[in-house]
């Protein structure tokens, strides 16, 4: 703590020749709320200190009209960012010593990042990834650590500043980021969000080679339920399905891609669907593929505001599978959407009309299955 002290108290007013360029660099591509300044330190080096300040309104109680003046202040928050500069002749310390005297006044998790060299200079960090990644643009450093490598170490640290620019930069770095990705998976599952997001024929390769680890296959099976992939990501399709977490998803692709080998396996995740939704997509699945032949209601239950008619009642109720149309019924009146007009009456009277064949068991029974009775 004595030598940070000891580099305040020599500080002087202008910035040092030396440090200059890279100074007025970095000076200008901060934001209006950010501040910097230089502060020579005994060893040679020079610390530029990167403050920004965010002010908030505090003071509102739970019952409190947030309105009243005289009920909120204004409170300041710091957030500081270090920077390290040492001549490129001389032989630095290790990373960790040249700020372990910092005051960690930031409440934002920092990192230790050897940023390269530029302006002459050796430059390190203890900031966070977004000040890493303006700093290195503004001085246009090259060297120290891999910026793929940075980016998956800054989705390990805690803090909203560091994440998400780190996911837009391994997102734009494509292929070339996946190898990275694939060997961080284990400890950045965000690492495998990131691969199936990617969607590239190299990133789902890793994806299905990812699944093959009974430790991650829940991970890749939930980051592949967010987007549609082609056949061949047939794999984790199928451990999806036993799983139950890619139910709905491997049933339709299923019946997109003829997968036909897959029908034993969705008839028995049929019999533990988890709810009528799931149960509604097996069910279908089941029938195209054991005779190719399309059943009405599934594609217009998801519009029912929008084009649901008469027609489309008939075609249900004719369609030869009485439990596939109380399923549709039954998630048909328990969708609930914004600005639309009520489904439960029209549910309600397809159910009706299947108890009028005499299906009233059948309906009961399913209904109860899947927790949905009072749809009745």
């Amino acid at each position: 703590m004595l030598t940070y002290l000891l580099a305040i108290t020599l500080a002087p007013q202008s910035v040092p020749p030396s440090i200059q360029p890279a100074f007025e660099k970095i000076r200008r591509s901060l934001g209006s709320d950010e501040t910097c300044k230089v502060i020579p330190s005994p060893d040679g080096s020079f610390r530029i200190l990167i403050t920004e300040t965010e002010h908030y309104m505090s003071g509102v109680g739970q019952n409190q009209d947030p309105r009243t003046p005289q009920q909120l202040k204004t409170v300041k928050l710091e957030l500081v960012d270090q920077l390290c500069a040492v001549s490129a002749s001389n032989q630095a310390k290790p990373i960790a010593q040249l700020f372990q005297n910092d005051p960690d006044v930031s409440p934002n998790p920092r990192m230790l990042v050897n940023l390269g060299k530029g302006q002459g200079l050796q430059w390190y960090a203890h900031a966070s990834y977004e000040r890493i990644r303006g700093v290195r643009k503004a001085l246009g450093l090259s060297g120290g650590e891999e910026p793929v490598k940075l980016a998956i170490r800054a989705l390990n640290v805690d803090g909203s500043h560091n994440a998400p620019p780190a996911y837009q930069d391994l997102f734009a770095m494509k292929d070339a980021a996946v190898p990275a990705l694939e060997r961080s998976a284990s400890k950045a599952p965000v690492a495998v969000q990131i691969l199936a997001n990617l969607g590239t024929p190299k990133s789902v390769a890793a994806l299905i080679r990812l699944n093959r680890d009974a430790t991650l296959r829940s991970v890749v099976e939930l980051a592949v339920s967010f987007k549609k992939f082609g056949p061949e990501m047939k794999p984790v399709y199928a451990s999806g399905l036993r799983d139950g977490i890619l139910a709905t998803q491997a049933a339709a692709a299923a019946e997109r891609f003829g997968w036909t080998d897959l029908l034993p396996a969705i008839q028995a995740r049929y019999s533990h669907a988890q709810d009528v939704r799931e149960a509604l997509f097996l069910r279908h699945a089941i029938r195209r593929l054991k005779s190719n032949v399309d059943l009405p209601g599934l594609a217009k239950s998801n519009q029912i505001y929008f084009g649901w008619n008469d027609h489309d009642t008939r075609a249900l109720l004719a369609c030869g599978d009485p439990e596939y149309a109380t399923l549709t019924a039954l998630w048909m009146g328990s969708i609930r959407t914004k600005g639309g007009a009520p489904r439960g009456a029209l549910a309600k009277s397809i159910l009706q009309k299947l108890r009028d064949k005499g299906y009233s068991a059948m309906v009961d029974r399913t209904a109860k299955r899947y927790h949905v009775e009072t749809l009745l």
